[in-house]
């Protein structure tokens, strides 16, 4: 045995968005060391590969590929340590290739197989998503389960049986002390060599090695799957398809496990194409059950190598225990054969050793006690949500077991088992290692993922993505005292001045001294608070004022904030740099200070990372702090975060949470999976957002995210995100346009919404991740009440009503007549921010209410009856309500009131007489907020439903992008969509 772990090069290749490109990320890890990583992308052109018939001439092109500039001096470097080579290929374009062929370069230029070489023995690594225990293991828990299926003389499918005599001496030797059962037709069987009697005996016992000697094939008498030739009940041969046998081996109970080796003497049981299809044999055994490693074939291999190299790698492996090294070594003995280079190990052990030496000491009572002591604490800082469970395992495993039996004893060896990989997972160590004495590696404490939080000085070496724009913005700081960046909420300005550009300074100058100031309610008297840092300093400083637009959130004097700009750009000297720091969406209040609207606008303007560079910077991030993503983990979170608004803060909050739930160095795809991947992250985020909200802040939450909601226009019942600028989004509720505002800005700082700033539009507001809409259970029973409150206005506008009652001033209550109303007020959205404003007692009505007419036309809102309820949806035909408003999409302003149309209820109105005739209106649509052009086609729309019919109830909505005309003197509805211009019935107006 080693008395050192051996240092890692492992190689990922990924796949990109470019056509025909891959990432290739080289790590090398060396014990007590920090890794050192490499990352390029390259091309391989299969067509080419396959011309090259000779495994030598194959690996040469594949490793000419692989090692090339950086990559390749890394592995110079690595090969000169006690090394180990992983493979992991996470591009299904490149799984088909040979890569058990895999070269690298030697010294003068020689390029020689790396699973030849013992410098350089090479796993191919596979990720598992299985959860089955496979703790480490001593010698004197070998035991093997040896199968030889030998076919009969002529039988159907025409195999070559062999000498199963020879075959079975030749295993049984290189296993030597190790005990065995043994399937087969040989006398010295326990059985036939048959599936059940596998099965059968996995479950009955425990075995930690599996050896099958067979005929294996590949094609389409296999079912374009791979199959291992075993003997059926009767004795005959038959073609066991490797998804059948992984089927079986899946039902084996934890009880007994499976194997944690397996070495198969089967032709083809690893053909890499076959990965492509169904997987091969081995590939899924690792992938799919979870075994700690698998000796495959990936062609077709003679009875004399594979039984040679058997016979060896077992020699090997019980004097040393380490799969990887053994099998190379192996293959010495058979380094003549021309199948040589068949033989391939697929694993997960990450160059571990299966095989400890301490394990072969039986522990005392107590050193169980004492690591069973010691584990809450390295639990406590290395993977503190498996504490809980840990901790548990510990007590049960401290008891002495010789003092057990029956059903405890059992209990003892289940919970120790469990212990032991818990254990490995996330201290890189095992119990029992732990037990003896040893210590586990390292450990960097830093969290690299700031989560909600910018980064800040401290975190510099945790900072990634930002170096060439840092240093482009010292030099522009050098230039002009005064640095204002703008950005959209979310984009990295504050972690981009205080985790980039600020240390850099200091590194320049370490005499600088730094202030900062985050403006509020008062800002000049906090603007005083850091003066005397500044003021004191003997040389230069540099005042960082963050968030400066919270000046106009929070101050609501103007004299005070004119006074605190003042005094802000006069302490500017060459000596006294200013940086500022604000969202786009302030930029405009920032005309109000003439010497403020100078500086903005020489503002640089911060742009989000993209999506290669976020992906970058983030495992950058993880590799600072000694972390590893699992494969496929970085591949899954980008995929659910790309293309949404808030990305780049989502993406630190996705990996905090990912943190808080790490095994030891390892971020799992489980995990993400049990976090319920970005929708539960988002989810999680805006509960704990919620509960720390006022009352009625939650009211204008829900209407403000009912306000950026839109069906989707595809079709389906899906709803999707919509931008709205800060003026639509307030537009219902004027006199609260301040709270509002503060409101969105504190979300945005949340990061459930996203602020941008347009220079046509101004400030615009989404929804920072359409999970938010979808999959978080109170904003879609938001949506359900909203779209209900829409369906019950349509209906009510068109429901005449059956009953007249007497008019209020005759002491009843009032009477709602359905007629066309002579103004367009606002939709959903804005009406939703409306209701939310006036107070409504009823959650489940908000958002469905209409205004009463006064408020959609501009006057002061009318008051309710005594006992009724504003809040309350418009009742149904015949009851009784104040007059509703028609809603014509979510961007209308309110209209003037035509002198055709006629007031609803009150003295002398309709209310008074059923046989009063209503006389006929004519909709006047006016400019809308969104487009002069729509408005005009609109009205086109409505004009013509309404020619010559003589309506005289109807309705106009707009849902999902399509404009509605109904009335019960229409026998049709009139539709068509707002959108599309080129419609030949109403072309679009000039």
């Amino acid at each position: 045995m080693r008395s050192s772990p051996p240092s890692i090069l492992e190689l990922v290749l990924r796949p990109t968005k470019g056509d025909g490109e891959h990432e290739l990320v080289a790590e090398w890890r060396r014990p007590g060391e920090p890794p050192v990583r490499r990352v390029r992308t390259l091309r391989i052109d299969a067509d080419e590969l396959a011309t090259r018939i000779d495994p030598e001439a194959y690996g040469e092109a594949l490793g000419r590929a692989v090692f090339d500039g950086e990559v390749r001096e890394l592995f110079a470097q690595a090969r000169l340590s006690d090394l180990r080579v992983l493979l992991t290929v996470d591009s299904d374009a490149l799984r088909s290739l040979r890569w058990e062929r895999l070269a690298g370069p030697f010294e003068d230029d020689q390029w020689r197989l790396l699973g030849q070489s013992q410098r350089t023995p090479l796993s191919l690594h596979l990720p598992s998503g299985s959860d089955r225990s496979f703790p480490p293991l001593g010698r004197r828990e070998l035991r093997a389960l040896v199968v030889i299926a030998n076919p009969e003389p002529g039988n159907a499918y025409g195999v070559e049986p062999f000498d199963e005599t020879a075959a079975l001496d030749t295993v049984l030797e290189g296993l030597g002390s190790i005990p065995s059962v043994v399937l087969g037709k040989d006398p010295r069987a326990a059985g036939p060599p048959t599936l059940e009697q596998i099965h059968q005996r996995l479950t009955a016992e425990r075995f930690t090695l599996l050896h099958v000697v067979a005929h294996g094939t590949y094609g389409r008498r296999a079912g374009r799957d791979m199959a291992v030739f075993l003997d059926d009940e009767p004795g005959r041969i038959e073609a066991v398809p490797a998804t059948a046998l992984l089927e079986r081996l899946h039902e084996l109970g934890a009880r007994r496990g499976l194997p944690h080796l397996a070495f198969l003497a089967v032709c083809n049981s690893a053909r890499p194409d076959a990965a492509g299809v169904f997987g091969g044999l081995a590939q899924r055994m690792v992938r799919e059950l979870g075994m700690p490693a698998v000796v495959a074939m990936t062609d077709a291999v003679t009875q004399a190598t594979a039984l040679t190299l058997g016979r060896a790698f077992y020699a090997r492996l019980r004097d040393h225990g380490e799969v990887d090294r053994a099998l190379v070594e192996a293959s010495v003995e058979v380094r003549k054969h021309r199948d040589v280079v068949v033989p391939a190990l697929f694993s997960r052990l990450g160059g571990r050793p299966l095989l400890v030496d301490d394990l072969d000491r039986p522990l005392t009572r107590e050193e169980l006690a004492a690591a069973a002591e010691r584990l809450d604490a390295l639990f406590l800082e290395r993977a503190p949500s498996l504490r809980a469970r840990a901790r548990a395992l510990a007590s049960t495993v401290a008891v002495d077991p010789a003092v057990l039996g029956g059903q405890a004893s059992l209990e003892h060896q289940r919970a120790l088992a469990s212990l032991e990989q818990l254990c490995e997972d996330a201290l890189e160590l095992s119990f029992t290692a732990l037990a003896h004495g040893r210590e586990p590696p390292p450990y960097d404490l830093r969290c690299p993922f700031p989560g909600r939080h910018p980064f800040g000085g401290e975190d510099r070496e945790l900072f990634f993505g930002r170096d060439a724009l840092s240093e482009g913005l010292l030099e522009q700081l050098q230039r002009h005292p005064v640095l204002v960046l703008s950005g959209a909420s979310g984009c990295g300005k504050s972690s981009l001045v205080e985790a980039g550009m600020l240390p850099r300074l200091c590194d320049r100058d370490p005499e600088l001294v730094l202030a900062r100031l985050r403006p509020g309610e008062h800002p000049l008297a906090e603007l005083e608070a850091v003066l005397p840092r500044l003021e004191a300093a003997p040389g230069a400083t540099v005042l960082h004022v963050e968030q400066l637009g919270q000046v106009f959130l929070r101050c609501p004097d103007p004299d005070e904030r004119k006074a605190f700009f003042d005094r802000l750009l006069a302490l500017v000297t060459p000596e006294r740099r200013l940086v500022i720091t604000m969202r786009g969406s302030f930029v405009e209040d920032c005309e109000e200070h003439e010497g403020l609207r100078a500086e903005v606008e020489k503002r640089r303007r911060i742009r989000p990372l993209s999506s290669d560079e976020l992906r970058r910077a983030v495992e950058a991030q993880g590799e600072a702090a000694g972390l590893r993503f699992e494969t496929g983990l970085v591949s899954l979170v980008h995929e659910d975060v790309e293309g949404e608004p808030g990305a780049m803060s989502l993406l630190q909050q996705a990996l905090r949470e990912l943190y808080e739930r790490r095994h030891g160095r390892w971020l799992r795809v489980e995990t993400w999976e049990e976090l319920g991947r970005m929708a539960g992250v988002v989810t999680t985020m805006a509960e704990r957002v919620v509960a720390g909200l006022a009352a009625v802040d939650q009211k204008r939450l829900r209407a403000i995210v009912v306000a950026l909601t839109e069906q989707a226009r595809d079709g389906s019942t899906r709803h999707q995100r919509r931008q709205l600028s800060l003026d639509q989004l307030v537009e219902g509720a004027p006199a609260e346009r301040a709270e509002l505002q503060r409101l969105v800005d504190d979300l945005a700082s949340d990061g459930l919404l996203v602020e941008t700033r347009d220079d046509e539009l101004g400030t615009l507001i989404e929804v920072a991740h359409v999970a938010l809409l979808r999959e978080w259970e109170p904003v879609r029973g938001w949506l359900a009440a909203a779209a209900e409150g829409e369906r019950r206005r349509e209906l009510a506008l068109v429901s005449p009503p059956t009953e007249v009652t007497p008019s209020p001033a005759k002491g009843a209550s009032r009477t709602w007549v359905a007629v066309v109303a002579a103004a367009l007020v606002v939709g959903v959205g804005a009406l939703a921010i409306a209701s939310a404003n006036r107070g409504d007692a009823q959650p489940e009505a908000l958002a469905s209410a209409p205004p009463p007419p006064a408020a959609a036309a501009g006057g002061a809102p009318e008051e309710p009856s005594a006992g009724t309820n504003e809040a309350e949806p418009p009742p149904a035909s015949g009851s009784t309500s104040p007059a509703p408003s028609l809603a014509l999409g979510a961007d209308t302003e309110a209209s003037e009131p035509t002198g055709d149309s006629e007031p609803t209820g009150g003295s002398g109105s309709a209310a008074e007489s059923d046989t009063k005739t209503t006389p006929t209106t004519k909709p006047v649509v006016r400019k809308t907020s969104k487009s002069c052009r729509d408005d005009r086609l609109a009205k086109r729309v409505i004009d013509d439903a309404l020619r010559g019919r003589g309506c005289d109830r109807v309705s106009v909505t707009i849902h999902g992008g399509r404009l509605k005309v109904t009335s019960p003197s229409i026998d049709e509805d009139v539709s068509d969509r707002i959108e599309d211009c080129t419609d030949r019935r109403y072309p679009c107006p000039d």
